[in-house]
């Protein structure tokens, strides 16, 4: 996860672990359920994707356990 514009800020996460993993990821971080769906059906097709609006602070890696 990172900033829109460089790579400064950038916190790999973990490891790929499929979409199952990631919607719930989206949903720990409170994504909208429209927004999940696009991010699974746009990551089936291309490796890189940005979901808008959410912001990660150390308190949400703390809770999701990151």
């Amino acid at each position: 996860m990172g900033g829109t514009k460089d790579a400064v800020g950038t916190v790999l996460l973990g490891r790929p672990k499929g979409l199952s993993a990631l919607v719930a990821l989206l949903r720990g971080l409170e994504v909208p359920g429209a927004g999940i769906e696009a991010a699974c059906r746009a990551l089936t097709e291309q490796f890189h994707y940005e979901v808008e609006r959410v912001s990660v602070t150390p308190a949400i890696l703390r809770r999701l356990r990151l």
